[in-house]
């Protein structure tokens, strides 16, 4: 599993610098571990989309799984602090478990636990590139508070 990218939730708009598609995933979260729960056998789950994707945000999807069709992104949101949260983007290999939402709808697959799913109800994910020079996801979510 690599982990792709990931992002501070402070305000509605949140973005990720100095993000790459190198970085190591020793720090994985235990909840993305597939054996915790039943593993999907090979049957195709029913499409779920989860988030809204820009078009700029679909080709980097793609660019990222270009190597490794049969993975997936992982889409996840992790506290962080006291009273925030972090997205958590990273590229696995099958199986997922039966719980989770399955996203097929861009030539891609996105996977997200149902609890995740809940703070990520009506967010968009678009690919920026600042004027600085950096770039990488930017998730705009409606369900983020400023603090």
């Amino acid at each position: 599993m690599k982990q792709l990218l990931c992002t501070f939730v402070v305000f509605a708009s949140v973005m990720c610098l100095g993000c790459n598609d190198s970085t190591d995933v020793s720090n994985a979260s235990a909840d993305t571990n597939p054996t915790e729960s039943t593993a999907r056998n090979t049957d195709t789950p029913p499409n779920q989309p989860v988030v809204e994707l820009t078009d700029a945000a679909v080709a980097k999807f793609v660019a990222f799984l270009n190597d490794a069709p049969n993975d997936h992104i992982r889409l996840s949101v992790k506290q962080e602090g006291p009273t925030g949260f972090m997205y958590d983007l990273q590229i696995e290999s099958p199986p997922w478990t039966d719980d989770d939402l399955v996203d097929r709808s861009n030539g891609f697959t996105i996977v997200v636990s149902p609890r995740d799913s809940i703070y990520l109800d009506g967010a968009t994910i678009d690919w920026e590139t600042r004027p600085d020079g950096t770039e990488g996801f930017k998730f705009n979510n409606p369900n983020a508070i400023e603090q």
